[in-house]
């Protein structure tokens, strides 16, 4: 986390920690390969369906906009008064141009500045009245007008969101009360894979050609989908008749 608090990491970096994480959440290793039931972009987002893993990307991104934003906010600081004397002298942050000679760290902290420069446009067109209050930055994404990683992570992902990918607000009430179920973790992963067909049955596993077949091996009559195996077997119905 420090390292991505200062240094802009290569995508290809970003991409091997993530593959890495994908094969640890599956329980892939150098030994044994595990199915990977779906993509790590499915894993991220909570509102739909995903299980909370944080894009490294846009995380990355934040931290670095919240240290252009401690730098805004403390000109007066060390490594403030350094920045400023050897890349922008006469001028402010947000207009610091980039330069090709610089240290990687200006580098990946001028990367970031759109962030912080998202609504610049708009505030300009407010129209000024009399005040004699001086000017003073604020981040309106939160309550209290201060930055914070959380609220740029959010703000990164809405801006990394393609129009119309939104589920609907009933599905994401549902993978929130899913989440939030006071169950054994292991009880909701296993819901959550129930509920995207993620489970290892005959059907499914015969998908990757793991199986031979995707008949039930007890029924020998009927395909052994999710929905087979967590209602219509014949047992599960002699239980809920009980």
């Amino acid at each position: 986390m420090y390292s991505m608090s200062l240094f802009q990491l290569p995508k290809g970096l970003i991409h091997e920690i993530q593959r890495l994480s994908n094969r640890f959440w599956w329980g892939s290793d150098a030994k044994k390969h595990r199915i990977h039931w779906c993509a790590w972009e499915w894993l991220s987002p909570k509102s739909e369906g995903g299980l909370g893993f944080r894009n490294l990307e846009i995380s990355n991104r934040a931290l670095l906009a919240n240290q252009c934003w401690r730098l805004l906010k403390n000109p007066n600081s060390l490594a403030t008064r350094i920045l400023k004397g050897c890349y922008y002298k006469d001028c402010g942050l947000l207009d610091a141009p980039n330069n090709s000679r610089a240290s990687f760290i200006w580098k990946s902290l001028v990367w970031e500045q759109h962030f912080l420069l998202e609504d610049m446009e708009l505030i300009l067109k407010i129209p000024t009245g009399p005040s004699w209050s001086a000017d003073t930055m604020l981040w309106h994404y939160e309550r209290n007008d201060k930055h914070s990683v959380k609220s740029c992570y959010w703000l990164g992902c809405k801006m990394a969101e393609e129009p119309g990918t939104s589920n609907a607000t009933s599905l994401t009430q549902w993978w929130n009360f899913l989440l939030k179920m006071n169950v054994a973790s292991k009880i909701k992963i296993f819901i959550w894979r129930a509920c995207f067909d993620w489970i290892p049955t005959s059907a499914n596993l015969a998908r990757p050609k793991v199986s031979a077949n995707g008949k039930c091996l007890v029924c020998n009559d009927a395909v052994d989908s999710t929905l087979h195996a967590l209602w219509n077997y014949k047992s599960l119905k002699a239980i809920r008749a009980e």
